[in-house]
């Protein structure tokens, strides 16, 4: 009798830990879906990497992307990561009151305007014209870690904090 329960008990552990192995193996298959995305979000904001390739309507395109994934699998991943992203996706996003009316981008155009590959005059409504990057950079490493946490990628670096550098480039600098 002893025997038999334990196992059960062995057979329940192993299960739980399949599913558990599942779960993670789904979150780094979904991660891949919106890695890229998420680079691109961070490389518009940021003026690093490839930004000025982007336009706005290729990040809103980007954060419909983040969104779909994010929204459709919210029951696998933990709370405290999606509220993570929702926090992030807030201070990228102003959210527009109107029906059919784009999220207007927490960013200043000047720059996107001056160095982009193109420019649209009617892109300019989709900027608050604020310089919101450091809380964004704040709720970014908060994304990160929670990332890091999900995909059990800190029992490989034993629980080190990592935190992600975000350059902060003066925007007032006129050339």
């Amino acid at each position: 009798m002893i025997s038999q329960s334990l196992d059960r008990t062995k057979t329940q552990e192993s299960q739980q830990q399949h599913y558990e192995n599942a779960v993670v193996t789904k979150r780094m298959i979904l991660y891949d879906e919106i890695g890229r995305n998420i680079d691109g979000l961070y490389s518009y904001y940021f003026y690093v990497g490839r930004w000025k390739e982007i336009t706005p309507d290729e990040i809103l395109q980007k954060l419909r992307g983040v969104d779909d994934v994010m929204f459709t699998y919210q029951p696998i991943f933990s709370k405290p990561f999606f509220d993570n992203f929702i926090k992030l996706r807030d201070e990228m996003f102003q959210k527009n009151n109107r029906w059919g009316e784009d999220l207007k981008l927490r960013t200043t155009s000047k720059f996107h305007k001056k160095y982009g590959k193109e420019w649209h005059g009617d892109w300019d409504k989709r900027f608050t014209n604020e310089d919101n990057r450091k809380v964004i950079c704040a709720v970014y490493n908060d994304f990160l870690t929670g990332l890091i946490s999900e995909l059990h990628v800190d029992t490989l670096t034993n629980k080190a904090i990592i935190r992600f550098e975000c350059p902060m480039y003066n925007l007032a600098v006129e050339e």
